[in-house]
């Protein structure tokens, strides 16, 4: 049947109307001067003068000129023949993980992806159609439907999987509802990954990889401010040399070789010059089988002090506060009314605009009832907060109380004992609070492990949970989320590696998964206030040693699709306007003779 595409279109129709008009509405003669009038029929003169409506004549040139404006108004609106067809039809799932774009030339692995394709539409036929899912962190249907040997073809040029480790089961549920009854789902895959998430007698697995010697990095961390430490894995039976670069803006800091069979995995530490802020260690020399891991690229974390207001009296108390404090290397002074960690005996103010701090309360007992307790101590490692005491080791601790202290029962719901001796609890957990039943005279605590382990446990507890980067180093696919710090106000977007940037508002900043290698770039009206680093980073992706051909296409069973198909009329069209405009010409001319 025909059908417009374009409805709308057919106000084009109106054209008609102007064609018709020209010849309603004729212009006769023209205005000339002469020496004098007496000469001329006045009144004859005047009526023939200027424009008049007149009966248009039908000739062949207007029939000629409303054909071709009719035509020119229907390939506006978009006329085509529209009709129903049946075709074979095959869901394809394509494995995305980074390395199913290992190898080179035909025989990578997107490039036998691509020829076992080529062997589906040889059993579907020339006329088949092929739906085409992407599996991974964001499952994807490529095309948008049912692709022909040419469309899918294109999409499989321009493929490149990139994703880490995941799970085929999003996919797969995806193509088994896209699929036909009885019909089988096809999962194009390297076969280095495991295939329970893709189980069941509707998939068949065809596995178009090889097994491939490969070099990778598997795991990077800074270890303080200038050293960088960085782990390089050879996967497969040679022992091959490597050449290392470490590089900055382009520039070279320092090259190494790289000899396996000394070592393997080998670790490396680096020294990094303090101005730099981000560096890439790199691979160079022969090629390896899978270029996404060659490359490591790392950016120096800049960390957000915990802000810490100490207003304790007890000079013993505060100064034993401020050395455990400082061991941490994360805190910062501040105001006791703005801070996110308080320690003292009273409650502490919110910071403005912020959910109140985290308060260290030490109780105001006086000495004459304290008791000391040398144990034993028992810990509660089933509360949630006890994250807290995580590494305490109070064996060999005299800790000295009030023996009276107990827990109110209107504050029992929300307060947990983490540790007691007997009855008497000595540490308390309560909302943002962390209660201390101590003494500090008459006390070895100080001296003893357990109490720099507290207070670390108490500061990263703290940055945990106030606003601003928790982590400065990714891989490929985890989500990265966290609060606005209260100084992050204006205009704040994310740059991703290609230089896209995404906007936020807000003090909840959730950009999801990160899917690209490189460097994030935070900015803050236009000016850069921090950056992370996204690598693979993955061992199961690296290692290419598993991946392996197998399967056949022989238990295919194709389903068939219904789909319209529109045939459109535009080189008719055009050229029937053109032959009508030609006619019209011709007769035009002729008439003039």
């Amino acid at each position: 049947m025909l059908q417009l595409l374009y409805p709308w279109g057919l106000a084009a129709l109106a054209t008609l109307g102007g064609v018709l008009y020209l010849y309603f509405h004729v212009f006769r003669g023209r205005r000339l001067e002469v020496s004098a009038l007496f000469l001329w029929d006045v009144g004859e003169s005047l009526r023939t003068e200027g424009r008049r409506v007149r009966r248009p004549p039908i000739t062949l040139p207007l029939l000629l000129e409303l054909l071709a404006a009719l035509l020119l108004s229907l390939l506006v609106a978009g006329m085509v023949w529209s009709h129903l067809s049946e075709r074979k039809h095959a869901v394809v799932v394509l494995d995305s993980s980074a390395s199913m774009s290992a190898g080179r030339g035909e025989e990578s692995f997107p490039g036998r992806a691509a020829a076992k394709l080529a062997e589906v539409f040889e059993l579907l036929g020339s006329s088949g159609r092929v739906t085409l899912i992407r599996s991974g962190g964001t499952v994807e249907l490529l095309g948008g439907g049912p692709l022909s040997e040419r469309e899918a073809a294109g999409l499989l040029a321009t493929w490149k999987p990139a994703d880490p480790p995941h799970s085929f089961g999003p996919a797969v549920e995806l193509a088994r509802s896209l699929a036909g009854p009885d019909q089988r789902v096809l999962l194009l895959t390297d076969g280095a990954a495991p295939m329970s998430a893709a189980r069941g007698a509707d998939v068949i697995a065809l596995g178009i990889g090889r097994a491939l010697e490969n070099t990778g990095w598997i795991a990077a961390h800074w270890m303080g401010k200038t050293r960088l430490f960085a782990l390089l894995k050879h996967f497969g039976t040679e022992q091959p040399t490597r050449t290392m670069v470490l590089e900055s803006g382009g520039r070279e800091l320092s090259r190494a070789e790289v000899d396996f069979a000394k070592r393997n995995p080998l670790p490396m530490v680096l020294d990094v010059p303090e101005g730099v802020a981000a560096v890439s260690l790199r691979l160079v020399g022969a090629a390896d089988a899978l270029a996404a891991d060659d490359v490591l690229r790392i950016t120096r974390p800049e960390q957000l002090a915990v802000s810490v207001g100490v207003d304790v009296r007890n000079a013993a108390l505060r100064q034993h506060l401020r050395t455990a404090l400082d061991s941490t290397g994360k805190v910062e002074t501040a105001p006791r009314d703005s801070a996110w960690l308080a320690l003292d005996f009273r409650s502490a103010a919110a910071p403005p605009g912020s959910a109140r701090p985290f308060k260290v309360v030490f109780r105001d007992v006086p000495q004459e009832p304290a008791q000391p307790f040398v144990g034993p101590y028992f810990v509660n490692t089933l509360s949630e907060s006890s994250a807290l005491l995580r590494g305490v080791d109070l064996n060999g601790i005299i800790w000295t109380a009030d023996p009276s202290f107990r827990i109110d029962p209107e504050d029992a719901p929300r307060r947990e004992v983490l540790a007691s001796a007997g009855d008497v609890p000595l540490i308390v957990a309560a909302d943002n609070e962390l209660i201390l039943n101590l003494v500090p005279a008459n006390t070895n605590l100080f001296q003893m492990p357990a109490w720099p382990v507290l207070i670390s446990n108490v500061v990263d507890h703290v940055h945990e949970r106030s606003p601003g980067l928790k982590r400065f180093s990714y891989r490929l696919g985890e989500i990265l989320s966290f609060r606005r710090p209260a100084r992050w106000q204006g205009k704040l977007e994310i740059r991703r590696p290609d230089g896209r940037p995404v906007a936020f508002d807000g003090d909840r900043i959730t950009y999801g998964r990160l899917e690209h290698e490189g460097i994030y770039r935070v900015l803050l009206d236009e000016k850069i206030v921090a950056a992370i680093d996204v690598n693979l980073l993955a061992e199961a992706e690296s290692d290419l040693t598993g991946a392996r051909a197998f399967g056949a296409l022989d238990d295919v069973k194709a389903a068939f699709v219904t789909e319209r198909e529109r045939r459109p009329f535009d080189r008719e069209f055009f050229a029937i306007v053109g032959a009508v405009l030609l006619c019209c010409w011709g007769a035009l001319e002729r008439s003039k003779v």
